[in-house]
């Protein structure tokens, strides 16, 4: 019994810390975009992958979601009014945001 709340109490730290880990890398992402617009940097990227991020308007555990490419640029195609399916951050740098604020 104690071992079962155990590994449930590890596995909800594990997802925490993942969760933790994805906004930094994302803040991270914000900070550099900040400094490069403040310094004038030459091919500076605007916010998160592109899209300002109002951290503020969004609870300390939120993140930005994000879709694939391919999802992008056919949401892009789509009246405004679509709405696409977010997807969970991968490995990989994501490309669009889906809620950015």
């Amino acid at each position: 019994e104690w071992a079962d709340k155990l590994s449930g109490m590890i596995k909800l730290l594990v997802e925490n810390v993942t969760v933790m880990e994805w906004k930094m890398y994302y803040l991270e992402k914000d900070v550099m975009s900040a400094n490069a617009t403040l310094f004038d940097i030459e091919g500076r990227k605007v916010g998160v992958n592109g899209t300002v991020v109002n951290w503020t308007a969004h609870p300390s555990t939120w993140i930005p979601t994000f879709t694939a490419p391919a999802k992008a640029k056919a949401a892009a195609a789509e009246p405004a009014d679509a709405e696409d399916a977010a997807a969970e951050p991968a490995a990989s740098e994501p490309a669009a945001a889906e809620d950015a604020g």
